[in-house]
């Protein structure tokens, strides 16, 4: 529209959390001092005020890690960990400690580095307008370092590597330098799709679902697809991760390494403190789901895929440790 300027979502997003994340956190310091003013004349009040304490750290919790997932999608990296830092910090903090200003000043000095004044990049708002909507959750740089830190790529030999959900092409960028690799992917989104074209050494643009790629032509798979659920041929609702893993693990070929997304939600949900039992079962069964399927294409196609075990064992630990959460806070909901 004519005169009005261009907005991205995510720093929309932020604006708007930035506000709450303030207002939560002067909320939990009016408590705790309502808290220490009952708390020797009047038990219930104090009680019931520190109840409405507890339930402020939660929502501020919350806050703070959906920012993060905002400060991932504006690539504000080095902002992001420290939301994963205080989140976690804040859900450890006691709340009847009288040290509440080192917590305030934290969280003050971390909401007012959010690109929400024009300080973001321009090329970085132009490209990410529509991310968020289309379930757009590029990888972390650091997890990529440390993929590449459980990589042993061939020595002089080529090795193709494949992306169906590229996004920018950077993931696929960093893994590919001085590897002797060749880079190709697939983005849906034009823009996004474009930039890859300048980091990957061949990009489609459009969907993958209906692209024609030759079947086991790559010795590494990278997914981290986009977690929708979304309508299906039939009317139903189908989840789009589920469908990227099934219809592109025939690209990988015999003996090839599957680099799969689970992993960083998993410990996403850990390391942000998740109080939704709901959330942690559905990641949990997420995981043997993956586990039955990973078992599946073994004895039917019986591919070596020696790099996807370590993974898994990672999976599993991380699936053990959200079910002992989810009933631990069950049992803490039921006393």
């Amino acid at each position: 529209m004519s005169g009005q300027p261009e907005r991205c979502y995510a720093v929309e997003e932020l604006k708007s959390l930035q506000s709450s994340i303030a207002d939560l956190t002067q909320s939990m310091v009016i408590q705790r001092a309502r808290v220490e003013k009952y708390k020797d004349t009047d038990l219930a009040a104090a009680r019931d005020n520190f109840s409405l304490l507890q339930a402020v750290r939660r929502k501020l919790a919350e806050a703070i890690g959906k920012a993060r997932l905002f400060l991932m999608e504006a690539e504000e990296y080095q902002n992001a960990k420290t939301a994963a830092m205080l989140q976690a910090g804040l859900l450890r903090f006691d709340l009847m400690s009288n040290v509440y200003r080192p917590v305030y000043d934290a969280i003050q000095d971390f909401i007012k580095k959010f690109p929400v004044d024009g300080t973001a990049n321009a090329a970085v708002i132009g490209r990410l307008m529509n991310n968020v909507r289309l379930g757009y959750y590029p990888t972390d740089p650091d997890n990529i370092s440390l993929i590449l830190r459980g990589i042993q790529f061939p020595e002089e030999v080529t090795t193709n590597l494949f992306d169906p959900c590229c996004g920018c092409g950077k993931a696929l960028r960093q893994l590919a330098p001085g590897n002797h690799c060749y880079a190709y992917g697939v983005e849906l989104d034009e823009s996004r799709a474009e930039e890859a074209q300048t980091r990957l050494h061949r990009v489609g643009s459009g969907s993958f679902f209906f692209s024609q790629i030759s079947h086991e032509a790559f010795h590494l798979l990278f997914l981290n697809p986009p977690y929708l659920s979304v309508l299906n041929e039939f009317g139903g609702r189908t989840r789009h991760e589920k469908r990227f893993l099934i219809e592109s693990l025939p690209h990988l070929m015999y003996g090839g390494l599957l680099v799969y997304g689970y992993q960083e939600r998993c410990d996403y949900l850990i390391q942000s403190g998740s109080q939704s039992p709901a959330v942690m079962d559905r990641w949990v069964l997420k995981v043997q789901g993956l586990e039955e399927k990973k078992k599946h294409y073994e004895q039917v196609l019986q591919r070596e895929l020696d790099g996807l075990d370590d993974e898994f064992n990672t999976l599993k630990f991380l699936a053990q440790e959200l079910q002992v959460r989810a009933n631990s806070i069950r049992f803490q909901k039921a006393a």
